[in-house]
């Protein structure tokens, strides 16, 4: 017999889980309808992947070399909302979205 505490917890997980399913189908929309989302998706979530390889080069420059990382996500990111929003998404159209963006349906704050 599961305490309420535990109900409660199954609850909130329930409600995560359908935040990212959700948030999935939307990605999976995006990439058959706006094929360079897709392309750019791809190239981000290559990001920790090019991390370690830069970090595996060494320490020389290394500040230099993460912060080009950073500045080509972040170019990334705008393209993709810019796609986003000519095509008539919202810029977020993707992202989890929860009933509760405060704690983003966890039950717990900070």
């Amino acid at each position: 017999m599961s305490t309420a505490f535990e109900r409660v917890n199954e609850m909130f997980a329930e409600k995560r889980e359908a935040a990212k399913i959700n948030a999935d189908a939307r990605r999976r929309q995006l990439w058959r309808e706006l094929p360079e989302i897709k392309v750019i998706d791809d190239q981000l979530m290559k990001t920790g992947s090019r991390i370690i390889a830069e970090i595996t080069k060494g320490k020389d420059h290394i500040d230099e070399r993460l912060e080009a990382i950073k500045v080509e996500n972040l170019a990334l990111n705008e393209k993709r909302a810019k796609l986003l929003v000519e095509n008539g998404y919202p810029a977020d159209f993707s992202r989890e979205k929860y009933e509760c963006e405060k704690c983003e349906d966890s039950g717990y704050v900070g």
